[in-house]
């Protein structure tokens, strides 16, 4: 069976009981009904979502996305003591994971404007990404693209993002299929996910314990979709592809889970979603 599982954890002195090694971090753990087991325990295969509440979203720190994510002061007095002291039930690795994010791109020598991404390996089948055009200006910019597979045109896109950020996220195979993400979009094996949610975002893709998970919003409202299951839409906002460091950044992949900064009620979040050691299918 799987599912979510959910642990709120407190810098601000709210909860059930103390965490041990850690004196100023309380903790109430919460299950969600409709895919946890009654009895608390970890289901086989479930996600464990743990979420550390760091500070009200005030004028102290700045409200905008920007300023709360690259503020020195705020990482070193609340953000740094939750990543030294907290445990963890997933092994981590020291840097994030750059699986599936494409870099290279390959450029046609009978046009400098035409570049390829990939290719990637599905089953027996190579496929590409094709810029078709590619349009910017004001600080934004624009991009049409096709997915060939080996050589014939098998999808058809366009992208928008401003300058500082990629029109072409990131691209890979997965249980024979591949996934494609750009700005706001997740499409897997053709099947745009944002009309299959009928959500308005849906972003950061990656693999975690062989599944495959991500974040969607709808109407404001944002959650993650794990191994297919949509879990509630707890939080207001989560920057992303923003300026600049951690919210350029965020959310960001480790082999064992998904870390990013959200805002709900009022107070920012440090959530850390992944797999258990040892529980993983």
């Amino acid at each position: 069976m799987h599912g979510f599982h959910r642990q709120i954890k407190s810098t601000l002195g709210l909860g059930a009981r103390i965490v041990p090694r850690l004196p100023c971090l309380f903790a109430v753990v919460v299950i969600i009904g409709w895919c946890g087991p009654a009895s608390g325990e970890l289901s086989e295969g479930a996600l464990l979502v743990n979420e550390y509440k760091l500070a009200r979203n005030s004028g102290d720190w700045g409200d905008q996305d920007c300023t709360l994510c690259t503020g020195l002061d705020f990482i070193n007095e609340f953000v740094k003591p939750v990543l030294d002291t907290r445990e963890l039930p997933w092994e981590q690795s020291s840097s994030p994971n750059t699986r599936g994010i494409v870099a290279l791109r390959v450029y046609a020598r009978d046009s400098p404007e035409t570049y390829y991404v990939g290719p990637i390996e599905v089953g027996e089948s190579h496929f590409r990404i094709r810029s078709v055009d590619h349009v910017h200006g004001e600080g934004r910019q624009r991009g049409e693209f096709t997915i060939e597979r080996d050589s014939v045109e098998v999808h058809r896109f366009t992208a928008e993002a401003s300058l500082a950020s990629s029109l072409i996220e990131s691209f890979f195979p997965w249980e024979g299929q591949w996934i494609l993400e750009y700005p706001g979009h997740i499409v897997i094996d053709g099947v745009d996910m944002n009309e299959k949610l009928k959500a308005d975002r849906v972003f950061s893709a990656t693999v975690l314990g062989g599944k495959l998970l991500y974040m969607q919003e709808i109407d404001g409202a944002i959650g993650l979709v794990w191994d297919g299951l949509a879990g509630p839409l707890l939080y207001e906002r989560v920057p992303h592809r923003m300026c600049c460091e951690y919210s350029a950044f965020n959310p960001r992949t480790f082999d064992q889970c998904l870390r990013f900064f959200a805002l709900r009620d009022g107070y920012w979040y440090l959530v850390e979603a992944g797999v258990p050691t040892g529980n993983a299918q």
